[in-house]
């Protein structure tokens, strides 16, 4: 969805400075008409111009809104055995259980989620005040104490 989402805002961003231009050139010529004009008559029409720009402008966002609707193929159900490990992690006197699976026939355990961001983590990292769990990019250097994104968004 990311690059869906980057493209779509791309072409957003192109078509706002277009029609921006576009009606600023349209305005800098009507208030320089070339035939003798009411100063009313001028007012009136950067009125309308700047209305017509500001509602199409503000079209834009309906216009490029990203819209996903989901709809099963299939629906499977299956029932598998998984090793479940849990672990106590213990920081001063804050404690968190922490539980990783290990399916069947996989190699290797599931990795746990982030609680900073949507990445899961091969290589988890604790924050100090609760115990988050966090990934390489949250923590991208495990020296000194670090800044939980997740304890960020909770303020």
């Amino acid at each position: 969805m990311a690059e869906i989402r980057d493209s779509v805002a791309r072409r957003l961003t192109r078509d706002h400075a277009r029609i921006v231009e576009y009606f600023a050139a349209l305005i800098a010529e009507a208030r320089t008409p070339r035939r003798t004009t009411a100063p009313e008559a001028i007012v009136a029409k950067l009125g309308q111009l700047v209305a017509e720009r500001d509602a199409k402008v503000s079209d834009l966002a309906t216009r490029y809104a990203v819209r996903v609707s989901l709809a099963p193929a299939a629906v499977v159900c299956a029932t598998a055995r998984t090793v479940n490990l849990t672990f106590r992690l213990r920081r001063r006197k804050a404690a968190r259980d922490l539980v990783v699976r290990l399916p069947a026939g996989a190699r290797s355990l599931d990795r746990p989620a982030c609680d900073g961001c949507p990445a899961t983590t091969a290589r988890p990292a604790l924050c100090d005040d609760r115990l988050h769990l966090l990934c390489e990019q949250c923590v991208p250097s495990a020296q000194g104490r670090p800044r939980c994104p997740a304890c960020a968004q909770s303020r």
